[in-house]
């Protein structure tokens, strides 16, 4: 699979097309869990996987 990152200014306007959408209109409101209790973004980037090592 290949990666594709956004860079920051397509982030910026994801999280403002995002919050427009959003309960609230907070990105943060779009975090669901799963049945086992795992919260899940609805966009992740590269830096929540920078620290992990299998990423």
């Amino acid at each position: 699979m290949s990666e594709k990152f956004f860079d920051s200014n397509n982030l910026d306007a994801w999280e403002k097309v995002a919050a427009k959408q959003s309960p609230g209109g907070d990105v943060n409101n779009l975090v669901w869990n799963t049945p086992e209790g795992l919260a899940v973004k609805a966009l992740y980037t590269k830096k929540d996987v920078e620290n992990l090592a299998f990423a």
